[in-house]
């Protein structure tokens, strides 16, 4: 039998499907889940569930009650599971996750503190609608896993078995030449990819200390950077003066452009970026 893992079904042969973690899951709030009593019993026994019950089907036409039917169900997703599982899902061998966040406001996670549906480029294999999330003080990856007591946990992959990623609509891409900025390695967010010259983001929150009259306050807070890149080269760009430096064969036009478009591009640094790149790779496409 044939599975592929896509979000919370199985897909098997013939377009059937088991419906396993939103079915008989329950959230508790902690980061881990706890499945339902049932999902408690030895796997073994679970097997050895189908296969008398399934002889006996056979067998002897027996009927089943709608809780013994749910039971196999159950079972067979089990099954199915850790078959698939032990055969085929190499994005389950990282480390647990621990939360060491304690007293810190707000979040480290890219976008928002929820799971979010993405796609995976993992030790040389494609996972699509995975639930994942982004910690983007550590740099890491995380997904979901059901340990073999039935609980739900976090596992945090190995970087460097991560190709590239897809989440919120954004593509991160894990960068490690020796040629990048004050060397920050890790994952990048492609903003735009053109011939010439590209656009990427280091997404990262660092926390900020503040002291109060009676305490000391933690918070993460966002501290993006912005680079062009041209070819192997990162270039940060903190203001546009940064960017004319790097672009200073077309200046004059850079400029007479963003001049054109500035009321579309108040308050967005990221969007004039992007434009002043795309426009910057055009011009050069229309002189070469």
């Amino acid at each position: 039998m044939k599975a592929r893992y896509h979000g919370d079904h199985f897909f098997i042969e013939r377009q059937q499907s088991v419906h396993f973690f939103s079915v008989y899951s329950i959230q508790t709030g902690n980061g881990i889940d706890k499945l339902s009593n049932n999902l408690i019993l030895p796997v073994f026994i679970l097997i050895l569930l189908i296969v008398t019950a399934s002889h006996s089907i056979a067998q002897n036409h027996i009927s089943l009650s709608d809780d013994q039917k749910n039971s196999l169900e159950l079972a067979r997703a089990i099954g199915i599971y850790k078959s698939s599982f032990n055969k085929h899902y190499k994005i389950y061998t990282g480390k647990y996750y621990s939360d060491s966040y304690i007293g810190i406001k707000d979040h480290p996670f890219y976008n928002e503190n929820t799971w979010e549906i993405g796609t995976i480029a993992y030790d040389n294999e494609e996972y699509d609608s995975i639930e994942i999330k982004y910690d983007i003080y550590k740099d890491l990856l995380l997904v979901k896993h059901v340990d073999d007591n039935g609980y739900l946990k976090i596992i945090q992959l190995y970087t460097a078995k991560v190709d590239n990623f897809q989440i919120s609509g954004h593509h991160f891409m894990q960068f490690k030449e020796d040629s990048l900025p004050n060397n920050i390695n890790g994952f990048y967010d492609i903003l735009y990819s053109g011939a010439k010259a590209s656009v990427l983001a280091k997404r990262i929150k660092e926390i900020d200390r503040s002291t109060t009259s009676t305490s000391l306050e933690k918070k993460f807070v966002i501290k993006d950077k912005l680079y062009i890149r041209i070819e192997e080269d990162f270039h940060e760009i903190k203001k546009r003066k940064s960017m004319f430096e790097v672009f200073s064969d077309h200046k004059s036009e850079l400029k007479a452009y963003l001049k054109l478009n500035k009321s579309r591009f108040r308050n967005d640094h990221e969007r004039e970026l992007v434009e002043a790149v795309e426009y910057y790779n055009s011009v050069v496409n229309m002189k070469n």
